[in-house]
Order: structure tokens, then sequence, then C-alpha cells
């Protein structure tokens, strides 16, 4: 079984201050602002319970609350054998933005069939969510 790296992206709140620059909506009507590295954090979190849940070995990339470069994130996955990097990131941007993406790197492989799955999966949780796609390796 492949041990599953999840890596949150981006900065958390640290002693009360965001710790990445930028990467955060804009204040809403209700005062409130999503901070992309938090909202990554919560999604995280919620896969490992699931994972634990369903014994699936799975490795935290980014645990800290500071920033970790996606050098330093790529560091630590490229030190585990027989794994999936999965990448967790939100854009908060305006209420009017939405979406969903999936990238794998180029070239055909084992990264194209689990993307695939993830794409099925969020297609039957959320049927009424535009999706488009493109299965081309854009080369």
């Amino acid at each position: 079984m492949k041990t599953i790296l999840l890596d949150n992206g981006h900065g958390g709140v640290l002693n009360g201050v965001y710790q990445t620059s930028g990467k955060r909506s804009p204040m809403w009507n209700d005062g409130t602002i999503l901070y992309e590295g938090e909202y990554n954090r919560a999604i995280v979190n919620g896969v490992m319970e699931e994972l634990t849940r369903l014994e699936i070995p799975y490795v935290n990339i980014a645990p800290e609350l500071t920033d970790t470069s996606l050098t330093e994130r790529v560091k630590r996955a490229n030190k585990i054998d027989n794994s999936v990097y999965v990448s967790i990131h939100s854009n908060a941007g305006p209420a009017s933005a939405h979406g969903f993406e999936l990238f794998t790197y180029h070239g055909e492989s084992d990264s194209d069939k689990y993307a695939t799955i993830f794409a099925r999966k969020f297609q039957e949780e959320f049927p009424t969510v535009k999706f488009r796609s493109d299965y081309s390796d854009g080369i």
C-alpha cells in the first residue's frame, strides 16, 4: 500500500499572525477573511482523520505553522518511497471566484490515475459545481 503524502501548502496562524504574505481572501461583508493556509490545514486534518479510520498510511509533509517552501516540501516528500503526493491548495479569491483544479506532472504516470479518481469523486460529491477538465499533458 502506498503512503499518502499530504501537503497543506502555505503557513498557518502562529501567535495570532498569519504566516504567508497575501494568500487570503478580501474581507467579506461579515468581516471574515479566509486564510488559504488555515483552510488547507482544515482540509488536510479531515483527510488525515479519514485515512486513519481507513488504516491508510500517511505523512503530513508540512505540519509546522510556519510557511514551508515548496522546495522543502518536495525535498521531504522525495525521501519517502512508494508514496503518492497530494497537495491541498485553496485559492481565497473574491466570493464570485470558484473552482477545483488537479495537476499532475508531464507524461503518463500513476499520478494521472489518482487524479482521475479524485476528479470523479469530486463530481460525485459536488454534482452541481461546474467542472472543466483537460486530460492532455499540455506539452
